[in-house]
């Protein structure tokens, strides 16, 4: 009986095999690497509500989201925006201009809008109406280089200045608003996250339009990224109106007559003068934006002009500023866990003064990299810190009105600072008036440690 004989393998079909058999196992384990991934942002969900409640939670994640979109515009208009008016033929003067007259319109809005948004039983209804206003008006802005030549430059600053008009009282909502929706021991974190995603989204949005700008010829390639970056940032809406506040709040604060009243501002004002260490901190805050608004306008000219910087080489920096701006808020963190956030305002706001000291003496653009950087940590710990600070010596019951009346003191600053400064740079030079800005922010330093470290009551004199 004869047997037959049974084929072996050859070496390629063993080795076909042991790769199927090697790729399922490799299969298998991604699977389980996902389902562990599920499993873990399952739990951390779970922990959340959790901690937070579903209510704060959900008011959270709607705040992120919308952060994200208005970072569209913002990474647009804060990266962008200046140099488009170099571009478009701007002079120094012009640019103090596109800088000051929004702070103007910051000094005028806040007060009758912390009015309103004190009174108004709607708060949501009235941002919402500010968010489509604001990025109209910036959409417009892509409308600019159609114009003649002498109107290009009216129209952008004219177009800005009213842009800020809506986001004076956005600004100063969302404010209140995160001052209502967080407890103060969470109010740090989400602030610190709001402004992670904020500066990651223009970080991201800078980098894009760096290259875009580069390989689209101008001024079409501005027209299409203020169009774009207006457009997109109306996503914000979605998410802003989904944000709903604590029952408490609405019972504490009726809904009442929206105009405002002088005689309320009066009172407010009265009540103020018994406040001695938001006094010291507004007048601290004052002197230290003097230096802070000083080089404001002199900035993009001194880069694009003086240094001869691309579109390109704009976004890098910006790039890179976000990015250590992202690393400042966490070290910022963790400098005010360990030290206070009134250490963390000096810390934050003495690094910062050396800001324009440094551009001032980079003669190339390479170095400016690590001034970017540089400018991102410390600009970041500063930032937190005067947010976390107005608001901690703020009376709870009047927040939305002292922290205008902080937001009208720095916009003073603000408003003539610019100006100053490219009246000082025509006088004696960019790189001189931006040395004399460091000098003032390093006397608003010691300005700040005078007004916040030195303890006492609230009201103490």
């Amino acid at each position: 009986m004869s047997r037959t004989k049974q084929a072996r393998p050859s070496r390629g079909a063993l080795a076909r095999r042991t790769s199927l058999l090697k790729a399922r196992a490799r299969a298998a384990g991604v699977r389980a690497r996902f389902s562990v991934g599920r499993a873990v942002l399952r739990m951390a969900a779970s922990l959340e509500l959790a901690l937070l409640g579903p209510r704060q939670a959900a008011n959270e994640r709607n705040l992120y989201l919308e952060t994200f979109w208005f970072g569209v515009l913002n990474g647009v208009s804060t990266t962008f925006l200046e140099v488009f008016a170099v571009r478009l033929g701007a002079t120094s003067f012009q640019i103090g201009l596109l800088t000051a007259l929004p702070a103007l319109v910051n000094v005028v809005v806040p007060v009758p809008a912390a009015r309103l948004l004190d009174q108004r039983g709607k708060r949501l209804a009235l941002l919402l109406q500010t968010v489509v206003w604001q990025r109209l008006a910036y959409g417009l802005l892509a409308l600019a280089p159609l114009l003649g030549t002498q109107w290009r430059i009216a129209a952008v600053v004219l177009l800005v200045a009213l842009a800020t008009i809506p986001a004076a009282v956005l600004n100063l909502g969302i404010t209140v608003l995160i001052g209502d929706m967080a407890p103060p021991r969470d109010r740090a974190l989400v602030v610190s996250r709001r402004n992670v995603i904020l500066a990651g989204t223009t970080m991201l949005v800078a980098m894009a339009g760096g290259w875009w700008l580069d390989l689209t010829p101008f001024p079409l390639n501005y027209q299409v990224l203020f169009g774009v970056g207006a457009c997109a940032s109306l996503l914000s809406l979605r998410y802003l109106r989904r944000i709903r506040l604590p029952e408490t709040f609405a019972e504490a604060r009726p809904a009442g007559p929206a105009g405002l009243r002088w005689g309320q501002v009066r009172a407010a004002w009265g009540r103020l003068a018994t406040q001695q260490r938001f006094l010291r901190f507004v007048f601290s805050a004052f002197v230290y934006h003097w230096g802070l608004y000083l080089p404001a306008a002199l900035y993009s000219i001194y880069r694009v002009r003086v240094l001869g910087a691309s579109d390109r080489w704009i976004g890098s920096f910006t790039t890179l500023h976000t990015l250590a701006t992202i690393v400042g808020y966490w070290l910022s963190g963790q400098v005010a866990r360990r030290w206070g956030e009134e250490r963390m305002l000096v810390w934050g706001a003495g690094g910062l003064a050396f800001y324009p000291i440094l551009t001032a003496l980079s003669t190339t653009l390479s170095p400016l990299l690590g001034v970017s950087v540089w400018g991102g940590v410390f600009g970041a710990g500063l930032s937190l810190a005067l947010f976390n600070v107005s608001l901690a010596l703020a009376p709870e019951n009047e927040r939305a009105t002292y922290v205008a009346l902080y937001t009208v003191a720095i916009n003073l600053a603000a408003f003539a600072a610019p100006l100053v400064g490219s009246a000082l740079a025509e006088a004696v030079g960019l790189r001189e008036a931006m040395l004399l800005a460091g000098g003032v922010r390093l006397l608003g330093v010691g300005l700040f440690a005078w007004a916040t470290l030195r303890r006492g009551p609230q009201g103490a004199g």
